[in-house]
């Protein structure tokens, strides 16, 4: 997990602006059925994204952060969407998981 602390200023804004764009388009989504491919496209983008910055497959990266004992906060709270696009937003996420075979719930 170490891996998460060590990207460079450039690399960690450009996530940073991918990331603004893939979450305005996912709230222009919003009320769509949350397993339209179009929607899936997105999620799929950020989970490459997450990918990316643990460098390693999510399924292993999900098994690792399983085991350890971190805090348990919600991993989308910070995000500026409302309680209705919070949830529409897990349910398309859950969805994409559940399709990769992860059988992590987000929360």
């Amino acid at each position: 997990m170490d891996e998460i602390f060590d990207i460079s200023i450039e690399k960690q804004q450009a996530l940073e602006r991918k990331f603004a764009n893939i979450l305005a388009e996912l709230k222009n989504k919003c009320g769509a059925n949350p397993a339209d491919a179009d929607v899936q496209q997105l999620i799929h983008e950020l989970m490459t994204m997450l990918q990316e910055i643990v460098g390693e497959d999510l399924h292993s990266f999900f098994e690792k952060v399983d085991g350890a004992e971190i805090e348990e906060e919600d991993p989308m709270q910070p995000l500026p969407l409302s309680d209705s696009e919070l949830e529409w937003a897990r349910e398309a996420m859950k969805i994409y998981l559940k399709e990769a075979g992860i059988e992590e719930e987000v929360q």
